[in-house]
């Protein structure tokens, strides 16, 4: 599974675990998970981003983590 994050600096990094602030799934109230890189971009694709590949996530700072489920 795969959960994806901001990384926050500055003054309210310390708001969040590690600084890193989840995409947060609105049904579960936790933190959503997806199964594959493909999932991730067709959402942000969804929302109208130019989105492609990993690594034009990275480049408007979305950041990808593997879990284990």
């Amino acid at each position: 599974m795969l959960k994806i994050y901001r990384q926050i600096h500055g003054k309210y990094a310390d708001k969040f675990p590690k600084g890193r602030e989840y995409l947060i799934d609105n049904e579960t109230k936790r933190h959503a998970k997806f199964n594959s890189v493909e999932e991730i971009i067709n959402l942000f694709k969804s929302e109208g981003h130019n989105v492609n590949t990993e690594i034009d996530l990275v480049n408007i700072g979305v950041l990808i983590e593997s879990v284990d489920e």
